[in-house]
């Protein structure tokens, strides 16, 4: 019977170590939250169980990224880099790739709508959001990206380019900011329900002993 549990409880923990690893690929979407105004704010949760807070990209729209900084930095806002952007694309199922002096075809995503949406819309007329990142920004190569509802992305629906064009600033590419968030995480529910199953078989574990 003792081997019996130590079996049931391997199994719960090594199921746990599953269910948390096919959690770990992309950040979770919160919400919204509120900087200037209602909503300039998109806040995940990151596979490592940080909370990030990105600025809407209207609010950097048209600014280098030394003028981004210059203007939130007092409010702890960074340039936001690869892995954060990653992170930040992955809650809206959106895969960020980067290929050196180019572009990569990351496809219509079916949450690019909510994405523009959450990002701010920087060209409205085609519902497309575009922001630079601090990746690959090396020699006369900046990268940015651009999140698009339909085409305005040409020649594809959602890609991440290097290029020296429009650096440091344009009138339709925004800055993607980000801060990190004093709040503290809710537990997933991977860890929930596998402390669950771990406290249901050590209590039977101790109900075996009680009864021998």
């Amino acid at each position: 019977m003792r081997m019996q549990n130590i079996t049931l409880i391997l199994a719960l923990l090594l199921g746990s170590a599953i269910l948390l690893a096919g959690a770990a690929n992309a950040g979770t979407m919160i919400g919204t939250g509120t900087f200037q105004t209602t909503g300039d704010l998109t806040m995940i949760q990151t596979s490592g169980g940080d909370v990030l807070e990105f600025l809407d990209l209207m609010s950097t729209v048209g600014m280098s990224v030394d003028d981004a900084l210059d203007e939130y930095e007092s409010d702890d806002f960074r340039w936001a880099t690869g892995d954060e952007v990653s992170e930040l694309y992955g809650a809206f199922e959106i895969t960020y790739s980067l290929k050196e002096k180019g572009f990569v075809d990351l496809g219509l995503a079916p949450t690019s709508t909510e994405a523009t949406t959450f990002l701010s819309f920087i060209q409205t007329s085609s519902n497309s959001a575009l922001g630079w990142i601090d990746d690959y920004t090396t020699g006369d190569y900046y990268t940015y990206s651009c999140i698009s509802v339909g085409n305005g992305c040409f020649p594809v629906a959602a890609f991440t380019n290097s290029t020296k064009n429009f650096w440091p600033s344009e009138p339709t590419i925004g800055v993607y900011l980000v801060r990190n968030n004093a709040l503290i995480p809710e537990p997933s529910t991977a860890v929930l329900v596998a402390g669950g199953l771990l406290g249901l078989a050590m209590q039977g574990r101790r109900r075996n002993a009680q009864t021998r």
